[in-house]
C-alpha cells in the first residue's frame, strides 16, 4: 500500500504459570517474527522494526522468586539478538531503582511505570535523575502512564500480560495525500484498516506462529518528515495550535476508532504528536508558536499523551511534579490511559539537543 509503512512488528510475550523457571520461559519465547516481517514487507514495502513486550518484571520477578535485575538479564540476553526494541514495563512505582538500572545497562531496552499520586514528587526526581545522569536518549526509553500501560506496540507505555502478535503503521503520508485529494476520512482509515489486517493476518498464519490473538493500534503517529501535525492541519485547514486544531484531531481520531473497531484495533487509536520524532512538530517549537502548555490542551481532548518533549534547564521537579498531576486530572476526566515521555534539559528553550536518531530537537516554551 503506497505510503504506509509497518513502524513496528511486536510479540507480546506472557508468562504461563506452567513455566517452571525463568530460563524456561526465556526458550519459549526466543523464536521471532522475521519470516512474517518478510510476508508483511511484500504488502508494505518495509518493516522498520521488530519489538517484544514483556509483562510486568516485578511481577514475574515475585512469581518466579528471583532478583528483577536477573528476570531482565535473562530475558535480554535470550532475544535481544533477534529484535530491535523490547520493553520492559513495571506495575509498582515503588521499584524506581531498576529503571535506573534497564536503561543504564540494556541499550535496546524501554521501561515504563504508572503514576501514582502520592509518588509524584519521586517520580519528577527520578525522570529528572535519568536525564542529568544517563543523558537524553536514555530518557527517551523511559515512560510515565496515566493509567495502567495498555497492550500495544507503541513504546514504552506498554505491556505484554496477553500473548498477541501486534502491528503498528507509519502512514501520515498516506493519510494527508488522501485528504488533499477530496478522499473522505472515514473510508479512507477503513480501507487501511482492512487491508493492514488481511495483511497481518496472512503473515502471521504463513509464517506458524502460532499465536491467535492478533492486534493493530492504528494510531496516527509520525517519523520526522512523515508528520502527523501536518495532517491535523490538512483537516483543519489552518496552523497546528490555531482555532480549529482540536476539532481536526477529534475528527481524526473518531475516524481511526470507528476502523479500529471493526478491524482488531488495540493499544492508543488516538492521534499521536511526539514533538522529538515529527518534523513539523519541531519547526512549531523552534519558532515558539507551539509551548508546552498548547501540548497539553491537545491532551485535555483528543490526544495520547505529552510525549517526546524537551523541557527547559529551569523546569524544577516541583513543576513537574505539578505537570504530572494535570496529566493525571486529564486522564481521570478522559476515562483513557495517557502516556507521558518528557526530557529534562540543561538549555534555555528555543535551544537544540542533538537526540541521536531523532535528530535535533528544539527545547520547548512553556
Amino acid at each position: 500500500m503506497r505510503g504506509v509503512e509497518v513502524r513496528a512488528l511486536a510479540y507480546a510475550a506472557p508468562f504461563s504459570r506452567n513455566d517452571e523457571t525463568l530460563d524456561e520461559y526465556a526458550e519459549k519465547i526466543s523464536a521471532n517474527l522475521r519470516d512474517a516481517a518478510k510476508l508483511l514487507e511484500s504488502a508494505f514495502g518495509r518493516v522498520r522494526t521488530l519489538r517484544i513486550v514483556f509483562p510486568y518484571v516485578d511481577s514475574l520477578a515475585e512469581t518466579l522468586d528471583v532478583r528483577p535485575e536477573k528476570v531482565v538479564e535473562t530475558l535480554y540476553d535470550a532475544v535481544s539478538s533477534s529484535y530491535n526494541y523490547l520493553a520492559f514495563p513495571l506495575k509498582d512505582v515503588g521499584n524506581l531503582y531498576l529503571i535506573r538500572y534497564i536503561l543504564e545497562n540494556f541499550e535496546k531496552a524501554f521501561t515504563s511505570v504508572p503514576y501514582n499520586v502520592d509518588m509524584s514528587g519521586n517520580i519528577a526526581q527520578m525522570l529528572t535523575e535519568v536525564s542529568s545522569n544517563l543523558g537524553y536518549i536514555a530518557a527517551a526509553r523511559l515512560a510515565v502512564s496515566f493509567g495502567q500501560q495498555l497492550l500495544t506496540p507503541y513504546f514504552p507505555a506498554t505491556t505484554g500480560g496477553k500473548e498477541a502478535v501486534m502491528m503498528s503503521l507509519l502512514y501520515p503520508k498516506y493519510l494527508e495525500d488522501a485528504i488533499q485529494s477530496g478522499a473522505e476520512l472515514s473510508a479512507t482509515l477503513e480501507a487501511l484498516a482492512q487491508f493492514s489486517f488481511k495483511a497481518l493476518k496472512r503473515a502471521v498464519n504463513s509464517a506458524e506462529l502460532g499465536v491467535d490473538a492478533l492486534l493493530i493500534d492504528y494510531s496516527l503517529s509520525p517519523w520526522l518528515e512523515a508528520s502527523s501535525a501536518r495532517v491535523v492541519e490538512a483537516v483543519s485547514g489552518a496552523k497546528l495550535g490555531e482555532p480549529g486544531t482540536l476539532g481536526a484531531i477529534y475528527e481524526i481520531n473518531k475516524a481511526i476508532q470507528r476502523a479500529a473497531e471493526k478491524y482488531f484495533g488495540g493499544g492508543f487509536n488516538e492521534v499521536m504528536l511526539p514533538v522529538a520524532e515529527d518534523d513539523r512538530l519541531k519547526e512549531l517549537v523552534a519558532e515558539g508558536a507551539l509551548k508546552l502548555r498548547d501540548i497539553v490542551s491537545m491532551v485535555s481532548t483528543c490526544v495520547a499523551g505529552l510525549d517526546m518533549v524537551l523541557l527547559p534547564a529551569d523546569f524544577s521537579v516541583e513543576e513537574l511534579s505539578r505537570l504530572m498531576m494535570d496529566l493525571y486530572a486529564l486522564h481521570k476526566v478522559k476515562n483513557r490511559v495517557i502516556g507521558m515521555r518528557v526530557i529534562l534539559t540543561d538549555m534555555p528553550p528555543g535551544f537544540e539537543a542533538e537526540l541521536g536518531m531523532f535528530g535535533r530537537v528544539p527545547v520547548a516554551e512553556i
